[in-house]
């Protein structure tokens, strides 16, 4: 049922986007057959950078409306005849506070309610950069029929990851602050900056997410990989500790983590209450915009290679 409503979601998109340049194309000519997909991609002049990356920003934008439904009903899907609904994604970043809080406020001799909203402050951007990893490195793979079937954007699917996750995202942060709230833990006048390191931190995962989506179509065992490599960073990124902590010999290795500093924005903006210094803005910025430049260089590079690997 949701695959056959997918495919009608993205058909129509496909037709929006076919009757502003040829108001003879039908829907049988864009449900191409994968003998006849190559051969269309074959042809397709690769453009230059700049070119492309205004090409890829367009046809974004005008398979919107069909990322937002993809978006709405993965959500809807996801929680479908559950009894707890959306609670459930907010089970594990608070069963893991919980756990850490107990066992680490007894070992630093902190208040677990200061140290639970330390920790809280952290995980969920943790939580949001893990869990949109982990789902885009398939994403593509996991759409290979689509693409075979229709012409959308190689992005397509791995935006509709990022845009439910920041959606999950987003409402955990909400749910959240009203427990900190009901607490008795202080809201701070910085949190007007979250969206600011929220914006940073989803432009970094949205580029990362497309440089794995990619990959894993060439290396289908990345996919696990990652995983594994994000469950060992978890311990290396200052959630439930802070950097001053670290010893200073070993101190690169922890700044040589990229995750480090999205979840540090958010530590400074939800529980410190002072605004990241300008460093600290800029080399989040710094990385994040850089990963979606070399994502940009991938898809275009191995955008017309893809239909043949899936």
């Amino acid at each position: 049922m949701l695959g056959n409503l997918m495919v009608n979601i993205v058909a129509e998109a496909v037709d929006a986007e076919s009757s502003r340049t040829s108001q003879s194309t039908t829907r049988d000519e864009l449900n191409l057959t994968s003998s006849t997909m190559p051969n269309l991609n074959s042809r397709k002049r690769k453009l230059g950078y700049f070119q492309f990356c205004l090409n890829f920003a367009r046809e974004l934008w005008e398979f919107r409306h069909a990322l937002i439904t993809l978006t709405s009903n993965k959500l809807a899907k996801r929680y479908q005849r559950s009894v707890l609904g959306f609670a459930w994604s907010l089970l594990n970043p608070l069963l893991t506070t919980l756990s850490l809080t107990i066992i680490f406020s007894l070992l630093f001799s902190r208040d677990p309610k200061s140290y639970g909203a330390f920790i809280v402050s952290g995980i969920l951007a943790w939580s949001f950069i893990r869990d949109t990893l982990c789902a885009g490195c398939i994403s593509i793979i996991d759409s290979a029929n689509f693409h075979r079937k229709m012409r959308i954007p190689k992005s397509f699917f791995p935006s509709v990851t990022v845009a439910t996750e920041f959606t999950n995202f987003v409402l955990s942060l909400l749910s959240m602050s009203a427990l900190v709230v009901g607490l008795g833990i202080p809201m701070h006048a910085t949190l007007l900056l979250l969206p600011v390191a929220m914006a940073i931190t989803t432009v970094f995962v949205f580029g990362l997410t497309m440089i794995l989506a990619i990959a894993t179509i060439y290396f289908r065992d990345l996919s696990h990989i990652v995983n594994l490599v994000i469950g060992t960073l978890f311990y290396f990124t200052p959630i439930f500790y802070s950097l001053d902590q670290v010893p200073e010999k070993v101190k690169v290795f922890f700044l040589l983590n990229p995750f480090y500093y999205f979840v540090n924005l958010f530590k400074h903006l939800i529980y410190y209450g002072t605004i990241p210094s300008l460093f600290e803005w800029s080399i989040a910025a710094f990385i994040a915009f850089g990963t979606l430049i070399v994502s940009l260089f991938v898809l275009r590079s191995k955008e017309n290679d893809i239909v043949f690997r899936l």
